[in-house]
């Protein structure tokens, strides 16, 4: 069995998610009394009929109806952080949203801007989209003064670095799905290092265009009535949705030390995290491989998923809510947990 490394704790967290669930009590108290958040584009993004067809397959379009949005609008200018009116019109509002986001995690922790001020806290964000990029390229003759770093992936990170004047490590991270869940690991990787005493993971999505739409609508990715079946008969597609989270942690022992407020602790995160490598195509999951990520974070643990007693309460899945995902991740959970001698006895709570 090999050493297990020290345990990460989670000090504070922040949040901004659909159904007007900006912090994590309201997140909580939506999950316990869910309902249908889903609605129609608002205009203050596009005019999603211009770009609606039936048909997925039919050019330039997509056939999805509904999707998840903040009730916030993300183009309205915030001078909170001292950003240049100049500077703003030309940056990301995931960006902007970030550091709001970000400051109300470090809030919740307790921790103040000036404590923070010149160390090496470091900084992690998870982000697969950037429709801002492709809203500002639209016009090249029109391309604001701070287009270069207001399209930036990399000032994503180095925005919130910049504004609390951290000294740390500081990335932003696109692994598609999982962007998030790697920045919360890398962040858990530096604190275990000692490089950092803190550190911050956080990761947005905001829909501003509709590329992303029509572009996996051609790989029937999407569900067109913005509804994800997760293994369910009539799986048709996951449905998009805007949202940002951010967390701060410590070394367990470290947060210990300080007296800070514990809201939980990482014992692992996906330290072996993997590719699939050469499937039946490039966006075709493997079970086998995530059978064994599976396996592997737990052992890294010093846990066995096949002892009952070492299993989750509740196992958060990827829930793809596709014909293709939704059976390789259903296998490899089943291996992971049961081998090959699952019965109607052994049970496993999971959901998305």
């Amino acid at each position: 069995m090999p050493q297990r490394k020290e345990p990460i704790a989670i000090i504070g967290s922040a949040c901004n998610f659909p159904g007007n669930a900006t912090t994590p009590s309201k997140l909580w108290k939506l999950l316990k009394e869910p309902y249908d958040l889903s609605r129609p584009v608002p205009q203050n993004r596009f005019d999603a009929d211009v770009w609606h067809h039936k048909d997925n397959a039919h050019h330039g379009t997509s056939n999805v109806t509904k999707s998840y949005f903040l009730e916030a609008d993300p183009a309205a200018f915030d001078a909170t952080f001292n950003i240049p009116p100049n500077e703003c019109e030309a940056i990301d509002p995931q960006q902007r949203m970030l550091l709001e986001t970000v400051y109300e995690s470090l809030c919740a922790a307790g921790v103040t801007m000036e404590s923070l001020r010149g160390s090496s806290t470091a900084c992690y964000v998870g982000l697969m989209c950037d429709d801002w990029a492709g809203m500002l390229a639209k016009d090249w003759d029109c391309l604001p003064q701070y287009a270069a770093t207001g399209i930036s992936r990399a000032i994503m990170a180095n925005r919130i670095s910049y504004f609390f004047d951290w000294h740390g490590p500081s990335m932003t991270i696109d692994t598609a799905c999982s962007s998030s869940l790697v920045a919360v690991h890398e962040a858990v990787q530096v604190l275990r290092s000692g490089d950092c005493n803190v550190a911050v993971a956080c990761g947005a999505n905001l829909i501003l265009t509709p590329g992303m739409y029509i572009a996996e609508s051609k790989l029937k990715m999407l569900s067109p009535d913005g509804k994800s079946r997760m293994w369910d008969q009539g799986a048709n597609g996951y449905a998009r949705g805007e949202g940002l989270a951010a967390v701060v942690l410590k070394t367990l022992s470290q947060a210990i030390k300080d007296g800070d407020r514990i809201e939980c602790v990482i014992r692992e995160t996906a330290t072996a995290f993997n590719q699939d490598g050469r499937t039946t195509g490039i966006t075709m999951p493997s079970n086998l491989a995530q059978t064994a990520l599976i396996r592997e974070t737990y052992k890294k643990a010093g846990l066995d998923p096949l002892d009952p007693n070492h299993q989750p309460q509740f196992f958060h899945a990827h829930g793809t809510g596709t014909p293709a995902g939704d059976p390789q991740e259903a296998e490899a959970i089943s291996r992971a947990f049961f081998n090959d001698y699952q019965t109607a006895e052994k049970k496993l709570w999971l959901g998305l």
